[in-house]
């Protein structure tokens, strides 16, 4: 088995938040909500909506890629794909990603 890229981010913290995002082993509601306990049922998943959009509901792949309220995260998606775009053109991968690409819609 091979030492995988993350496990190489510099700072415990950010290695630790995206080890758990990988491994859903998040604080997303469909994570949150799915257990319930003494006090909260669980929740169905077509309800556990998104804390900041409240318009879909918050997995992974919408918090990631999708939702668009807090302006916080869109400027650290834009980051990230400026620099996914120079790391995919540095490796012979194309230029980047376009517009078209950078709006994932989940199928699953």
């Amino acid at each position: 088995m091979a030492l995988r890229e993350y496990l190489r981010i510099p700072g415990t913290a950010a290695r630790t938040s995206l080890t758990q995002f990988l491994v859903g082993e998040n604080c997303l509601a469909m994570e949150r909500m799915r257990w319930s306990d003494h006090t909260h049922p669980a929740v169905p998943p077509e309800l556990r909506l998104c804390r900041f959009c409240a318009s879909a509901v918050e997995d992974d792949v919408h918090a990631a890629f999708q939702c668009t309220v807090r302006q916080e995260i869109v400027q650290v998606r834009d980051e990230f794909y400026r620099w996914l775009g120079n790391a995919a053109g540095s490796r012979g991968f194309g230029s980047g990603l376009t517009e078209e690409k950078k709006s994932v819609q989940y199928s699953g």
